[in-house]
């Protein structure tokens, strides 16, 4: 499908561009990840930001990390085309039919997670396909691979 090929596109499993610790202090790039996928779909969850929420260039904003990046999604979202889907099983339904939807995980605590669904079938013990990049970057893998099992993921897509 063209939403598979375009998440492809991006090798995110082998790109240095995702690669975990590039400044040695700890960083992963799953929203940078997310940002490039969703803007090559033409349906762009920001990285920087404006203090009205408003999507701007790279440095003329304020740059959004995984926790922030949902907080947008959960205030401004809406206003951008993106939109709650209520679970996992419905999310893999909209991928298949080439949406693009994002996984998120907010950790209060720490660092959350962001990771694209990929269009698939799922699987029982590991959950619906995504690609993500995060501590483990990868092209085909499932959301068990990539969040931790039984925590509270957030889908949202976009029309």
């Amino acid at each position: 499908t063209l939403l598979e090929r375009i998440l492809r596109q991006f090798h995110v499993a082998i790109n240095p561009r995702y690669r975990a610790n590039q400044q040695g202090f700890g960083e992963t790039y799953c929203n940078i990840y997310t940002w490039d996928a969703t803007r090559a779909l033409g349906a762009e969850i920001p990285h920087w930001v404006n203090g009205r929420g408003e999507p701007v260039g790279p440095g003329q904003g304020g740059e959004l990390d995984a926790n922030t990046t949902i907080e947008w999604l959960r205030r401004f979202g809406p206003s951008y085309g993106w939109r709650p889907v209520t679970s996992a099983a419905r999310a893999l339904d909209v991928a298949n039919l080439g949406y693009p939807v994002a996984a998120s995980w907010y950790n209060p605590g720490g660092i959350g997670h962001l990771a694209m669904v990929r269009p698939g079938k799922p699987d029982l013990e590991r959950g619906i396909p995504i690609a993500q990049a995060g501590a483990r970057n990868f092209d085909d893998g499932y959301l068990w691979d990539g969040f931790i099992q039984g925590s509270t993921i957030e889908f949202w897509t976009h029309d």
